[in-house]
């Protein structure tokens, strides 16, 4: 648990572009969130850990 905010981990989104964005999520605990619309493709994205891939910055709202 994140004692700064008190969220567990696991309920902490990490959006990101990159492999290295999705490797971040992933060694943090985090849920990994790839946006397909940045500097990785979805594969990419998907090779390195993302839980999700987000098209659109709206579509996060469906996590909620």
């Amino acid at each position: 648990m994140s004692e700064a905010i008190c969220v567990e981990h696991g309920k902490i989104a990490y959006v990101g572009d990159t492999d290295t964005d999705m490797q971040t999520a992933k060694n943090a605990g985090m849920i990994a969130f790839g946006a397909s619309w940045g500097f990785r493709t979805k594969q990419e994205l998907q090779e390195n850990g993302a839980d999700h891939i987000l098209d659109h910055p709206m579509d996060l709202l469906k996590f909620c």
